[in-house]
């Protein structure tokens, strides 16, 4: 089964760095939001992580990485 996030194939047992376009300025540059994808080899549970949703949660980024 293939998964594609933001036009990119990822293939299993791979780690991918992925810019996904969130938004633009009024200057028509983008605003991306980084996202790493971790793919294992084999089918099984998957798992979704996040922070910094909220401007003051700078701690939970680097709890995340």
């Amino acid at each position: 089964m293939s998964l594609r996030i933001g036009g990119r194939e990822i293939r299993r047992g791979t780690v991918e760095q992925i810019h996904l376009k969130a938004s633009e300025y009024y200057t028509a540059t983008p605003d991306n939001l980084p996202v790493t994808v971790i793919r294992g080899e084999e089918r099984g549970p998957t798992v979704f992580l996040t922070a910094a949703i909220h401007g003051d949660e700078v701690n939970g980024v680097e709890i995340v990485r």
